[in-house]
């Protein structure tokens, strides 16, 4: 009978180690609460999530989404889980859902819009603008590893007569802008009359333009819905593979801590999504 017991004891050890090996090896010990939050704890958390995922996307719009050894983007744990702006993910799959002509990244930083949306769709293009051009090479790689390369275009600053520019067809045209408060000097539709059939979405930067968000309502209140989108609060159990990690480290995967600013104070991110009302109607 002890036999037997023992023979289950194993299948049982057995069988949790495959469904969940980092359990059964007890993983967690390595993340103890006083050094979780540290950049090498980080970077541990990192690698065990991103060999849970072999190097890929797990949750979130762009699930599947590889990300290469050189991406800078496998340092973001919210990035490898795919709570990333969870609340823009609505958006984002109404994008993919029904996709535009075309999409215009402006910011588009280590190409995790620009590329994911390449990826979600089959025919859609993307220009992306980044001014740090040191990126560039990081962008056209992650696009190569996704198969997209070919559709998303690479420029640099993103200035006025450039979106003017872009902005001269006809197409069906969605803007994604994330430019650390440039966007008060971009988006202005008295000066760029491509605005008024474009849908965009922008993240919000007062804290570096005070204002801004009352000028952005102001000059496109005649001619777009205006929807305001508060960060929301991260629920880790909304992600399967967080369901065997303690509370603390669970918790940390999923918490956007990008928004520092000067004088260190931490921010919460706030987006606009502009939708025009001709369209609508």
């Amino acid at each position: 009978m002890r036999i037997d017991q023992r023979i289950r004891s194993s299948c049982r050890k057995r069988l949790a180690s495959l469904m969940y090996p980092f359990r059964s090896r007890g993983w967690y010990k390595h993340y103890p609460r006083e050094t979780i939050g540290t950049e090498d704890g980080v970077e541990r958390l990192c690698r065990e999530l991103l060999e849970l995922t072999c190097g890929c996307v797990f949750g979130g719009p762009f699930a599947g989404m590889v990300l290469p050894e050189y991406s800078q983007l496998r340092k973001w744990p919210n990035i490898i889980v795919g709570c990333y702006e969870e609340e823009l993910h609505g958006i984002i799959s109404e994008v993919i859902s029904d996709p535009p002509s075309r999409v215009i990244d402006i910011g588009a930083g280590h190409g995790y819009y620009a590329v994911g949306l390449a990826l979600m769709t089959s025919q859609l293009r993307v220009t992306a603008f980044e001014m740090e051009e040191h990126r560039h090479t990081e962008i056209e790689e992650f696009a190569k590893a996704n198969g997209v390369r070919q559709r998303v275009e690479l420029r640099g600053k993103c200035t006025p007569d450039a979106l003017r520019e872009e902005l001269s067809t006809e197409e069906e045209c969605f803007i994604i802008c994330d430019c650390e408060g440039y966007e008060n000097e971009l988006l202005n539709p008295a000066a760029i009359s491509g605005f008024l059939k474009a849908t965009i979405l922008c993240e919000l930067h007062d804290f570096y333009t005070p204002g801004l968000t009352g000028t952005l309502v102001e000059r496109f209140r005649q001619t777009h819905s205006i929807e305001i989108i508060n960060e929301t609060p991260r629920m880790p159990q909304h992600y399967r593979i967080l369901r065997t990690f303690p509370a603390h480290v669970a918790q940390i995967c999923c918490d956007e801590t990008r928004h520092i600013c000067p004088p260190w104070r931490l921010v919460s991110g706030r987006f606009m999504m502009l939708r025009p009302k001709a369209r609508a109607s």
